[in-house]
């Protein structure tokens, strides 16, 4: 098939009283849009006024055809506002250079509205949504969970480690995460504890990287009980608490940990690992 040389003819379509033929007609601009932008251009002022018109059956795909119009004129601004117009019609899957940057400008906006005292535009929120979705079925998790840490969603950081099929590694992930680059020390506390919840509830629990948390948590009879569990359980389990001592003894929390051997000082410990011992 010969190439087009113009896309005047679909263009006009766009001035026809048919609702069907003007929204024919955008489908096949989307197409065009990438090596006509600058003729369609010429238009733009058109396919502004069909999204305006909420009569109009096909105002999405407007929006959508007016944001990769300003999107190859550089205006970046009026791309992402009519690209939230469009709504479900902006497909957060397609590789593609405009995609890619439209998604990361609604992140970058989304971060900066979760992280202020201004209500999130529910647009914004959708895209992101989609966003996540499309991260957990590429099998994206990291990616998920930093945005998720940087945009205060402790729901979809919880279940990006879920969902991943390296539990451990995300969860030694999230935690450095967590101290390096969450400034906000109540949501850095509530990661840390979210992180704990996780830990507790698999099969075999990590009681090094539980001590970890919670220290960083200051949480005496939590990690006091941590320490009880463990000596009075095997040999094995005894030789994990002296670990996690060795592992923590360093910390500048010296009064926190003082607190934490009072408090262990103060529990009768079983005589199960004397036994153990013994053998």
């Amino acid at each position: 098939m010969a190439s087009l040389s113009s896309c005047s003819g679909i263009l006009a379509s766009l001035r026809e009283d048919d609702d069907l033929l003007k929204g024919s007609a955008l489908r096949k601009l989307q197409m065009l849009v990438d090596d006509y932008w600058s003729e369609i251009s010429e238009s733009v002022a058109s396919i502004e006024v069909l999204y305006e018109d909420d009569s109009f059956p096909y105002r999405k795909e407007a929006a959508l055809l007016a944001s990769r119009v300003f999107y190859h004129l550089g205006e970046m601004k009026d791309s992402v506002n009519y690209a939230l117009g469009a709504e479900e019609k902006l497909d957060v899957t397609e590789k593609s250079e405009y995609v890619d940057t439209i998604v990361a400008e609604c992140v970058d906006e989304y971060i900066s509205q979760r992280n202020s005292d201004v209500e999130v535009d529910s647009r914004l929120t959708a895209v992101v949504e989609r966003m996540f979705e499309n991260c957990f079925e590429e099998g994206e998790f990291k990616q998920a969970l930093g945005i998720a840490l940087e945009s205060k969603r402790l729901d979809i950081a919880s279940e990006s480690i879920r969902k991943s099929p390296d539990l451990d590694d995300m969860l030694r992930y999230c935690f450095d995460v967590a101290l390096t680059v969450v400034k906000q020390r109540n949501f850095r506390r509530d990661v840390v504890e979210m992180l704990v919840s996780i830990h507790r509830n698999v099969s075999l629990p990590d009681y090094i990287s539980i001590g970890k948390c919670l220290l960083v948590l200051e949480d005496v009879e939590a990690l006091a009980k941590v320490f009880d569990d463990l000596l009075s359980g095997s040999e094995e389990q005894a030789a994990l608490a002296y670990q996690i001592g060795f592992d923590i003894s360093e910390s500048e929390l010296q009064g926190f940990l003082k607190n934490v051997v009072r408090r262990i000082e103060a529990t009768p410990v079983d005589n199960v690992v004397v036994k153990d011992r013994r053998k």
